[in-house]
């Protein structure tokens, strides 16, 4: 044990009265203190995490805090060595919320009641425009490609869905997009305000 370090210990006694020096090892309760030496640490973790099959921090936290004492070993264990374990980080298992049931969109009842609109890019500009709209009829074959740009506002989308869609085929009964709630939510008002 590295004297220099044991040297510092005994003026902390005053403060902590369990502190024990048997041996030539310090002790705090039953726990033997730790000192930070080469690969020390890191190798008491590869054991006790190892040995008992790579269980999470709590398990392994709980086996090694009953025998050894450092400061910070709980952090040292959590954010260092569990973190940065190869097998653990391989096999964990997922941390997101479970997903629900998929739903399949009904089929239309006819050509035209439901169109999909999907924005393709970004993709290299040309003539100022870099990214596509698709628009789709979901029963028939109807599709219509418009250049336009990936910063398009729901206020802006309706005066194109407007000319190349709506004008052929009349509006449909819902749209379907890749977009959130929220931007179809603007896009439908200023839609119904164009139309009107």
């Amino acid at each position: 044990m590295d004297d220099k370090w044991c040297k510092t210990l005994p003026n902390a006694t005053m403060s902590w009265p369990r502190l024990i020096f048997h041996d030539g090892l310090w002790y705090i309760g039953d726990c033997l203190i730790i000192p930070w030496t080469k690969d020390l640490r890191e190798t008491l973790f590869t054991l006790v995490h190892n040995v008992l099959g790579h269980y999470g921090f709590d398990k392994t936290y709980g086996s090694l805090r009953n025998a050894y004492y450092w400061l910070n070993m709980c952090q040292d264990l959590k954010h260092g060595y569990i973190a940065s374990c190869p097998d653990c980080q391989w096999n964990k298992s997922t941390t997101n919320k479970l997903y629900g049931p998929l739903h399949p969109l009904l089929i239309p009842d006819q050509q035209g009641d439901s169109v999909a609109i999907n924005f393709i890019g970004p993709l290299p500009e040309d003539k100022g425009k870099n990214c596509i709209i698709m628009f789709m009829d979901r029963l028939g074959s109807n599709i219509q490609l418009v250049p336009t740009w990936t910063d398009i506002t729901a206020e802006d989308l309706p005066y194109l869905f407007f000319d190349k869609w709506y004008c052929e085929n009349g509006l449909p009964a819902d749209i379907i997009s890749d977009r959130d709630k929220l931007f179809m939510s603007r896009f439908w008002k200023a839609l119904q305000s164009a139309i009107s």
